[in-house]
């Protein structure tokens, strides 16, 4: 995941203009997508586990969906 967001903050460096806005707020989307799919895997009570790394991988390949 850290190395996503090191890729992250390179791809949003060398964007400009509106480009560079949307990539900048990609870490949010991120967060908000792995928050859903925790969610959807416990949803009598989310709060009892923590993200795990296959939702993050999830996650980030949805955002990398979105990206395209």
């Amino acid at each position: 995941m850290k190395s996503w967001f090191n890729k992250n903050q390179s791809i949003t460096a060398e964007m400009n203009g509106l480009m560079a806005g949307v990539y900048a707020k990609m870490p949010l989307q991120l967060a908000r997508i792995s928050l859903i799919i925790h969610c959807l895997n416990y949803p009598d009570d989310p709060s009892s586990q923590q993200i795990s790394a296959e939702t993050m991988a999830l996650a980030i390949e949805l955002t990398e969906y979105f990206r395209g």
